[in-house]
């Protein structure tokens, strides 16, 4: 029983880590989106 909530815990800490891997990923994928968009905006202003 001891080795099933060990797995039960290395399981959980590898999804909360993979949830803030995705986290990080789509936040920083829209910061790069979002920049390029105003850097077209702005450079078609000029």
């Amino acid at each position: 029983m001891n080795e099933f909530e060990d797995s039960l815990k290395i399981m959980s800490y590898y999804h909360t880590s993979l949830r803030n891997i995705g986290v990080f990923t789509s936040t920083s994928f829209a910061g790069a989106i979002y920049s390029i968009i105003l850097l077209n905006i702005f450079t078609y202003m000029l």
